[in-house]
């Protein structure tokens, strides 16, 4: 798996999550996902960094994730940002960045969690 850290920060009024790939390796954004699972466990969802998969994702970059509460631009469109999810974007959400591919000399593909970020944790 590749070697690098992903930093996370939340904007309240707009419920907007932004992950930015903090330093490292630069990763095929096709192998990277986000999993964000509310504070009680019960709804999560798996985003993929990439829509067509054939992005780098070098130090600096970046995807805002948002909620379906907020039309942040009031377009009467509530999704807003580059993915969404369906339920709110809210204190102990939790974002895990996690990498899946195949290391050199594996047998098989595997599912690394690179980071996570918590809402309301920093």
């Amino acid at each position: 798996p590749p070697t690098a850290s992903f930093d996370g920060s939340y904007d309240a009024d707009t419920h907007t999550v932004t992950i930015t790939h903090a330093g490292g390796d630069t990763v095929s954004a096709a192998q990277l996902s986000l999993v964000v699972t509310d504070e009680s466990g019960t709804n999560a969802a798996t985003v993929n960094w990439s829509e067509d998969g054939s992005e780098r994702l070098v130090p600096g970059g970046t995807l805002s994730l948002d909620d379906p509460t907020i039309d942040t631009d009031g377009d009467g469109d509530y999704f807003d940002a580059d993915r969404t999810v369906g339920f709110p974007l809210t204190a102990g959400v939790t974002v895990e960045v996690r990498w899946t591919g195949r290391p050199l000399g594996a047998a098989g593909a595997q599912t690394v969690t690179l980071d996570t970020y918590e809402i309301g944790a920093n």
